[in-house]
């Protein structure tokens, strides 16, 4: 049973990750991911978040040890959004994908990518914590309330999640 208040730890080491069961088996460059996670000192470059590796690669990830980035289609994984997430705090993450752009955002503040923004075939399940390619891209800290959209949300969407807690009827 999920109950709100109980995070998945996960301690950076190759069996410390959440999959999805089954692939969301769409093809889109219009949807969002969102979470929180608390950073537990500092991260392997392109640590997962929320990673998906197939016929193509999409994530949320880490830059370096310590600034968000993203995967879209194979690419982008070298841009580096100047988002920093805190050591040992709660943070809001979101990436928000829209035909010609990728926005992160960090506690509600935005970066923006953009870029024509290919369609992907999620035929691949979703991990939280890792790259599935590399068990080396392994998270380290905390994460909970972990929620993808079929839509790009809006600025306000994000930071209306921040201030929200979800029970497990919702």
């Amino acid at each position: 049973e999920q109950l709100p208040g109980k995070s998945v730890v996960m301690a950076g080491n190759p069996g410390d990750y959440v999959t999805m069961k089954e692939p969301l088996n769409i093809t889109t460059n219009r949807m969002t991911m969102s979470g929180w996670i608390k950073r537990d000192g500092p991260q392997v470059n392109t640590a997962g978040i929320f990673f998906m590796r197939s016929s193509s690669a999409v994530a949320l990830n880490f830059y370096d040890s310590e600034n968000l980035s993203i995967h879209w289609n194979d690419t982008q994984w070298w841009w580096n959004s100047g988002l920093t997430v805190p050591d040992g705090e709660w943070a809001h993450v979101a990436m928000t994908v829209a035909p010609n752009q990728v926005i992160l955002y960090l506690n509600g503040v935005p970066s923006v990518r953009n870029f024509t923004v290919d369609a992907v075939n999620f035929d691949g399940p979703i991990s939280l914590g890792r790259d599935p390619g590399r068990n080396s891209r392994q998270f380290k800290g905390e994460m909970d309330e972990v929620l993808i959209y079929d839509r790009t949300l809006s600025q306000d969407e994000i930071r209306e999640l921040m201030h929200l807690t979800r029970t497990p009827a919702e």
